[in-house]
């Protein structure tokens, strides 16, 4: 399966971000904070698993803060994706309902205290509280929004697992960068990496179009990426792969070939647009430019850090067409 991973190739790569060390200490020490690592060996596995390097490799140009940031999130909510994960079939609807209810209570009613003992809610007020400091109005409108779509999403896949219902293959590829959180860490490029770009050129169509593909193809990549996690924990609802054998009659490699044929005519969309972009004035000009790159980095660098960094994905590297067959 390594040869696979192998053929998800892209035409840019921005490497790590500079300040991941430091930060990736900083970032440990708050998760230790809020007992989101309450012992020794759930921060060693933690920090083995390189997560805080899924933040460098996806925001590479990011400041500090930035960084920092963006790591926080994602400590949060992978926690919380393995967490469901974990939870017992049926229950996993109501799981990530009550995480929809508490971040939309921070998010929309401000707030000023929280339950101690309750990790989610604690980080999450104290991320919240930190991105309002860092962020303008119309960005913290977005990120409202994108979580809002993410949660909603996520009930749906729950839904399906709780119900062992396969997604019909269309709804799947619409939903899949919200469930997968795509669209919430590509707003957050804009946290990370502060860009001098007015609000209204977020909503061109051609970078609208540019946006949804840059979190469309990491969404695309993990399922390749997770394929022998998912299958070690018995999950097809929700597999890519699945669906599309259900869908077209397609085998096993056959349904891995048109991932790949989906995501690589994704990039060649990408290419396109890059060529479409608006012209505004030479300094706005420049700054989406360097936009732009950061949401290839984005891209590049999901695959980057499943091959390179973590050791999240180990199980997927060895296993073989017969054993998705059985």
């Amino acid at each position: 399966m390594k040869a696979v991973l192998l053929k998800l190739n892209y035409p840019f790569s921005y490497g790590v971000n500079p300040f991941i060390e430091k930060i990736n200490e900083d970032a440990l020490d708050w998760a230790k904070k809020f007992n989101l690592l309450p012992s020794e060996e759930s921060a060693k596995q933690f920090d083995e698993g390189k997560l805080n390097w899924f933040s460098a490799r996806l925001y590479p140009t990011a400041d500090p803060e930035g960084l920092f940031l963006t790591c926080c999130w994602t400590t949060l909510f992978f926690l919380a994706d393995d967490i469901c994960d974990k939870v017992p079939v049926g229950q996993q609807k109501a799981y990530v309902e009550g995480l929809y209810k508490t971040c939309m209570d921070i998010l929309q009613n401000e707030p000023v205290s929280f339950e101690k003992n309750n990790v989610f809610e604690a980080c999450f007020v104290d991320l919240w509280q930190r991105f309002k400091q860092r962020a303008d109005s119309e960005w913290l409108t977005w990120y409202i929004q994108e979580m809002k779509d993410y949660f909603e999403a996520w009930i749906q896949e729950a839904e399906h697992l709780d119900h062992n219902e396969y997604f019909q293959l269309e709804d799947f590829l619409h939903q899949r960068p919200y469930f997968s959180g795509g669209r919430v860490c590509l707003s957050m490029v804009s946290l990370a990496t502060k860009f001098h770009l007015p609000h209204y050129i977020y909503q061109n169509p051609v970078v609208q179009e540019l946006m949804h593909i840059a979190a469309s193809v990491p969404a695309l990549a993990n399922e390749l990426h997770s394929l022998g996690k998912e299958l070690k924990a018995e999950n097809r609802i929700s597999n890519l792969i699945s669906l599309l054998r259900e869908a077209r009659q397609l085998t096993f490699s056959s349904a891995i070939d048109e991932i790949l044929d989906i995501h690589n005519k994704a990039l060649v969309r990408f290419q396109e647009l890059k060529l479409q972009l608006p012209s505004v004035d030479p300094q706005t000009d420049s700054e989406l430019l360097r936009y732009v790159q950061a949401l290839e980095a984005m891209s590049s660098g999901n695959h980057e850090w499943a091959m390179n960094d973590t050791n999240r994905y180990y199980d997927t590297f060895s296993f073989t067409d017969m054993d998705y067959e059985q």
